[in-house]
């Protein structure tokens, strides 16, 4: 018959398993706030195009119409609902910066989404402090999701 019976561990062996538990719980808890970060920006996008998709046409908006911008898009009582806004970022550079933003009654960003050497997603909360954003440039991506205070409380990378 075989002995399967382990020999107690030591003091030493017993810390080094702690800490390797430890580092295997932080590292999940990270992976489980990216995902949720993920989702999040995933939901954000999503009602944004729902958005843009259920929309009224303007007025004077037939198919093939093209619209100079910058502009804005506004309610039937003037207020200004959408904005579309170019800047050449200089003469140097050669590139600019484009911008689409959603307002909320308020008349403050909700929602943006803007393009330059790059682009970035926000999803802006009711006192005009960040709710998510998503960035991409040629570092890479970035996603942060921030609370009622504008602070990040999770970033990637």
């Amino acid at each position: 018959m075989i002995n399967l019976q382990a020999a107690p561990l030591s003091q030493r062996e017993v810390t080094t398993m702690d800490a390797h538990l430890n580092e295997l719980h932080r590292r999940l808890e990270r992976a489980e706030q990216m995902a949720r970060a993920a989702v999040a920006s995933c939901v954000v996008l999503i009602a944004g195009a729902a958005l843009l998709a259920i929309g009224k046409p303007g007025v004077t908006a037939n198919e093939g119409s093209t619209v100079k911008a910058p502009f804005k898009v506004v309610d039937e009582k003037g207020a200004v609902i959408l904005r579309v806004d170019v800047k050449d970022t200089g003469a140097l550079s050669g590139t600019r910066n484009s911008s689409l933003q959603l307002l909320d009654d308020a008349g403050t960003v909700a929602f943006a989404v803007s393009a330059h050497p790059g682009y970035a997603v926000s999803v802006i909360q009711q006192r005009g402090k960040p709710a998510v954003s998503h960035i991409a440039d040629s570092d890479g991506g970035r996603i942060a999701v921030f609370n009622a205070a504008g602070t990040p409380i999770v970033q990637q990378p």
